[in-house]
């Protein structure tokens, strides 16, 4: 096999492989990712690496420089890549295997096929230089090819936008396989979405990718990926192009056609339950602006350190608050607790003090909204509680909110890990169900058209 391609695709193919042997596991020398096959058909060199349950391949244009028939060899990639290094100022590469050579037989003068020294080695030559390296036979060529049932075409943007906002929301260490990756969904009432969805039994993310053509089939089709291949296919896809990607599954298997690029894996056993369905009916709602919310929720995080979740969410109408507190000032905290007043204060402690300072201008701040609506807006205040049952509040600047006064109980981490996700909008909505507030949504404001996907995010309350 002697063919001849070119030395910066090839360098270009070998770094994402590279990148995507990093995202697997190697338990048996059969399926290791540092083992890089090489074979021609046609005129394309693939390159695959692949582990115990995905397959990575990259595809070149290659010419074929002889009529010999095309191995299929395995080398190390690494090796392949150090050595394809080595070779500086070099537009083409041609890649050369000599599996005979002739030589004289000492039993007789005929010329006959003997295996010479170099039978099991590679050459790259460039343009004045070569180099060599050892190859082996590969021990599996490929998996059974099965039927394809279902293809779903969608932008190679959008699905980079629709992993990189969910895969957060996974948990990698849960035994339901639901649970530890993305699930793929496309229902029969709305052929023309992709809808993925994440949990990790407390927070949920719901995205959802506008697909080229509407899917065409008679039931819901499903797709439970592993998270190591998850974040494979993430890593594998390019945000700034806008290419087709083909997504094509049936009942075991799982691919994903790139430009230049084919993913190819099996898929997780459990088929998982409707998670949307977790998705509460909201009455009420609120607006707030994301920077503000994420500051003060990393402020009172610090707070949350020996005993998390302590964090409630008090959407206050007309700043009603119901029960005894502090405003959380700089003051209050000292090496990220709450400071303990000195034993021999006379008077009421350092909390208490604040406390009746910000309770009398709560007090006329409240009287002057009730005197101007029967229904005053209120705002949004983070409150924590510690050890010592002693309570803080940091107040939302720019929150607004009308209806009654309810508590949510959320994890800080959870909360935090969420307004992370949605840190590309300028302001967020808040929507949950006063009565019974077992969930609370985030979502963006003012979702923009030029937004790739729809995205929503669920989080539990009391869920502890």
């Amino acid at each position: 096999m002697k063919i001849r391609v070119s030395c910066q695709d090839l360098s270009a193919a070998l770094a994402k492989l590279a990148a995507a042997a990093g995202c697997m596991e190697g338990h048996h020398p059969e399926f290791n990712p540092g083992r890089l096959l090489l074979y021609v058909r046609h005129d394309q060199l693939f390159l695959r690496v692949c582990d115990c349950k995905t397959e990575v391949y990259v595809t070149l244009k290659a010419e074929l420089l002889d009529n010999s028939t095309p191995l299929r060899l395995a080398v190390s990639r690494e090796m392949l890549q150090a050595r394809l290094g080595s070779l500086s100022s070099t537009e083409y590469v041609v890649l050369n295997t000599a599996e005979t050579d002739r030589g004289h037989n000492q039993d007789h003068e005929a010329l006959l096929p003997v295996r010479n020294q170099n039978s099991r080695q590679l050459q790259l030559k460039g343009t004045a230089q070569s180099v060599r390296l050892n190859y082996t036979a590969p021990f599996s060529l490929s998996w059974a090819d099965e039927p394809v049932q279902h293809t779903l075409l969608i932008n190679e943007h959008k699905l980079k936008f629709l992993l990189e906002h969910s895969l957060f929301c996974c948990n990698e260490t849960d035994f339901r396989s639901f649970y530890r990756g993305p699930q793929f969904k496309v229902s029969t009432a709305q052929p023309h979405l992709l809808m993925c969805n994440t949990s990790d039994g407390e927070k949920l993310a719901a995205v959802d990718g506008q697909l080229l053509f509407p899917a065409a089939a008679d039931e819901d089709l499903q797709a439970i990926l592993h998270p190591e291949t998850a974040q494979l296919l993430r890593e594998l896809l390019n945000e700034n192009s806008a290419h087709c990607v083909t997504l094509q599954f049936s009942e075991d298997m799982f691919c994903a056609l790139m430009s230049g690029c084919l993913l190819k894996t099996h898929l997780a056993a459990s088929r998982g339950p409707n998670l949307r369905a977790a998705l509460p009916v909201t009455n009420s709602e609120l607006r707030v602006d994301l920077k503000m919310l994420l500051h003060c929720v990393e402020r009172v995080r610090e707070l949350d350190i020996t005993r998390p979740r302590r964090l409630q969410l008090l959407c206050a109408a007309g700043e009603d608050l119901t029960a005894a507190g502090a405003d959380l000032k700089d003051g209050v905290l000292k090496n990220g607790y709450l400071r303990i007043p000195p034993p021999d204060w006379p008077t009421a402690s350092l909390l208490q003090a604040i406390f009746k300072d910000n309770s009398q201008s709560l007090a006329a701040a409240s009287a002057a909204q009730q005197a101007q609506s029967a229904q005053p807006e209120g705002c949004l205040f983070l409150e924590y509680r510690d050890a010592a049952a002693q309570i803080v509040r940091l107040k939302v600047e720019g929150s607004a909110y009308r209806g009654s006064t309810c508590r949510l109980q959320l994890s800080p981490y959870a909360v935090h890990d969420i307004l992370q996700g949605l840190s590309f909008c300028a302001q967020i909505r808040i929507a949950f169900d006063r009565q019974d507030p077992r969930a609370v949504i985030f979502t963006p404001a003012d979702p923009d058209r030029a937004l790739p996907v729809t995205l929503k995010y669920a989080l539990t309350c009391n869920g502890y």
